[in-house]
């Protein structure tokens, strides 16, 4: 009989897949799940499950419907008076389910068809793009935002030295609330000098988002800032080297200011 490994080995791929090649294969992991909604760019709502065939066989999901679970068996005829108490008491009542082999238990019979369409859209256009060809632009500019940013004065970038990616985190030595850092970024620069069209547009070229302690509360505790937000700018292959630099000036813009 098939049995678990005593350890899982789970492998949360949301902020990789898209941006650099990923083989859960070659990684040997038992499960890898990803989102459809960032380096994808595909529809919020989306995913997808990779699991281990022999491993998904013998987990049994925390949440059923009758398409990840079809009753093979119909219940017996039971009187008025009866109390159903559910699955766990099939061998009293009769009734018999299923779970479907796989990776398909865990889905559910409702779902947005246009989502997961939209979701094999984005993944063909990454395909046809080529993986190789996004990482490298991912790392370059990724690179080229972390040097840039490193040379400012009041802003320290966070995981300075890790792996080159598109993902690039930050904070300012000024006691700024993050949230209002990105607010003057995206929404309030006009007077400065930032009210061209085209410029203001290149402050909204890559996405730039919020990242509270609690969300990494095991990796915020060795930052030294407590409760403090960080900041993370995000780049894709699709960005340029001169959204970059004009993402930094009005970055620079925001330090001057505080």
């Amino acid at each position: 009989d098939e049995t678990l490994p005593q350890i899982i080995y789970l492998v949360d791929a949301c902020q990789s897949v898209g941006q650099i090649s990923v083989n859960a294969i070659d990684m040997k992991c038992h499960a890898l799940a990803a989102t459809g909604r960032k380096y994808l760019r595909g529809p919020r709502g989306t995913g997808f499950l990779y699991i281990q065939h022999r491993i998904a066989n013998i987990l049994e999901p925390s949440h059923v419907d009758h398409a990840a679970a079809p009753v093979v068996k119909v219940m017996e005829q039971q009187s008025a008076s009866s109390s159903l108490r559910g699955l766990e008491e099939e061998s009293e009542f009769g009734l018999s389910h299923t779970y479907l082999p796989g990776a398909a238990r865990f889905e559910f019979w409702e779902a947005n068809v246009a989502t997961r369409l939209g979701l094999g859209a984005a993944i063909d256009v990454s395909l046809a793009l080529g993986m190789d060809t996004i990482e490298r632009k991912c790392a370059l500019l990724g690179g080229l935002l972390r040097q840039q940013l490193v040379m400012m004065e009041g802003v320290h970038v966070y995981h300075a030295t890790s792996c080159a990616c598109g993902i690039v985190t930050f904070y300012l030595d000024r006691n700024m609330d993050a949230t209002t850092i990105k607010e003057m970024m995206q929404n309030g620069l006009q007077e400065e000098g930032f009210d061209d069209r085209s410029d203001h547009a290149s402050l909204y070229c890559f996405h730039l988002s919020v990242v509270p302690a609690t969300i990494t509360p095991l990796d915020s505790s060795r930052t030294g800032l407590g409760e403090r937000s960080l900041l993370r700018a995000s780049v894709s292959y699709f960005n340029t080297e001169d959204e970059i630099k004009m993402f930094c000036k009005a970055l620079k813009t925001v330090c001057k200011r505080a």
